[in-house]
Parts: structure tokens; C-alpha cells; sequence
């Protein structure tokens, strides 16, 4: 097991890759996803960013080996399901580095460096403690330990569904691990989120107090991104309707309008 020295701690990104992503969640049509796949690179790239401000180790988790920049390495997904591969993840990291790790995905652009810092400053505090990031949606964005998970822990967990997070909490409160809550952040899950995303740049971040992340890297793609949803939203109105056709209304006396 290798030791941290320099490095406060170990961010583990577990993705599938901006290929994989696009064509597993479909926030644009398909003749857009040139502009979806765009959309997930950057967000891989922005978590990233952070790790690096948090002075963080990185490594990327995903099925295939993936085009990283310099001092991010990779290790292989391993199972044949979600909660597998992400236990596997989680234990291949462990095995190789020691002190805080910092689990998360690659599809929360509010992600910051200021939330991976309370995260490592709460573990500093209290290394049996388990930080967590909610997700609206009834999942976690970030999971962070300095002490290992029990193994059975991840077997009582219903990974990908509205559960995810209240049985991971009745899981790590059974066994006795004092848990953190970090603000809640929403994931590019659904097209919708997308959008609420997007109209929220520049205001306030979603998580409380919880900063956006800098948007100079996400240059152009934001502008794309608002010019297609708005596209998307509008309502097709033909450019001619036609004048409205006169009809006759027959009315009988006595007779109640029909329920």
C-alpha cells in the first residue's frame, strides 16, 4: 500500500466514459450527441480540475481505458453490476493508496474543490466519519471514507434507484460510522436537469452556499448548449392555420349542457 504525502487524499472518478454516457442517458436527441459527448468531457475534466485544486491524487475508474491528461491513472471496472464494479473500484484504490478517498461521478458539474475540501477537513476531523454528497434524486454524488467500508456494507445498499442513499445510511448507521452531509447536487440524470442547470449558471449554486464551478473551461460548449435547448423547447407552430370555420349551435330549450 502506498503512502499520501503531498496529496491530502485520493479522488476516485467512477464513469463510464463520454461515449458510453451519452449514449446511456440521452440529455440531447441523437443527432446531437456530438454536443452531448462534449458535454460529458467537460464535466469529467471540470471533477477533475478540482481534485487538482484539492490537491487530490486522481483516478479514474471506467470500463475501457480513456484518454486522461498527465498524473491521472486508470483502473478497470470490474463486475457485471453497478454496485460490483463500484465495490471493486472502491477496494482497488484502497489497495493501492492509503489516507482519504473521495468516490465520486463524473456527471455533477456543481462539483467543486470546496466541497472535496469540507469533505477531506471533516475526515481530518474524524476518520471513522463517512461524508456523503446528496443528490435530489435519491443518490449520492460523493461518498468519502479515511477508514475502510465493512465489506457487507455494499451488499445491503439498493444501488440506482430512489433508495440508494436511505439504505447506504441505514447500512452505515448499523454499523456504528458517524456520517457528514455535504450540500445537495444535482446530476445530469434527465434533460430537465440540464436545463435547470443551465438557466443556474451565474446565481446562486444549488448546494446552499456551495460556489459554481469556474465556467471559463467550459467556453463555447455553454452557449452551444443554451442555443440547442432553447431550440428543443420551442413550440413548432405551423405558419398557417387557416381562418376558423363558422358552425352552427343548435340549442333546445329545457335541455341541461351535456355532462
Amino acid at each position: 500500500m502506498q503512502t499520501w504525502s503531498t496529496e491530502r487524499g485520493t479522488l476516485l472518478v467512477f464513469t463510464v466514459g463520454a461515449r458510453q454516457e451519452a449514449l446511456r442517458r440521452r440529455l440531447l436527441p441523437p443527432h446531437l450527441s456530438n454536443f452531448e459527448r462534449a458535454l460529458h468531457s467537460q464535466c469529467l475534466e471540470s471533477t477533475l480540475a478540482a481534485g487538482r485544486t484539492s490537491r487530490c491524487r486522481l483516478l479514474v475508474a471506467s470500463p475501457d481505458c480513456l484518454t486522461l491528461g498527465k498524473q491521472v491513472h486508470h483502473l478497470a471496472q470490474q463486475g457485471t453490476t453497478f454496485g460490483e464494479r463500484l465495490r471493486h473500484a472502491y477496494a482497488d484504490a484502497r489497495r493501492r493508496y492509503d489516507g482519504p478517498l473521495l468516490l465520486v461521478g463524473s456527471d455533477t458539474p456543481d462539483l467543486t474543490s470546496d466541497h472535496l475540501r469540507a469533505a477531506l477537513l471533516s475526515l481530518e476531523q474524524n476518520g471513522s466519519r463517512v461524508v456523503l454528497g446528496p443528490s435530489p434524486d435519491g443518490g449520492f454524488y460523493l461518498l468519502a471514507t479515511m477508514d475502510p467500508l465493512p465489506e457487507e456494507i455494499w451488499s445491503q445498499v439498493q444501488w440506482r434507484s430512489r433508495r440508494t442513499l436511505s439504505t447506504l445510511l441505514q447500512a452505515l448507521r448499523e454499523a456504528g460510522r458517524p456520517i457528514e452531509l455535504l450540500p445537495m447536487l444535482t446530476d445530469l440524470d434527465h434533460r430537465s436537469d440540464l436545463q435547470s442547470w443551465l438557466a443556474g449558471i451565474g446565481g446562486p449554486g444549488s448546494g446552499g452556499n456551495a460556489l459554481r464551478p469556474p465556467m471559463q473551461a467550459w467556453g463555447l460548449l455553454l452557449i452551444h448548449l443554451r442555443r440547442l435547448l432553447k431550440a428543443l423547447c420551442r413550440v413548432a407552430i405551423p405558419p398557417q392555420l387557416g381562418s376558423p370555420l363558422a358552425m352552427p349551435i343548435f340549442c333546445w330549450s329545457g335541455r341541461a349542457p351535456p355532462s
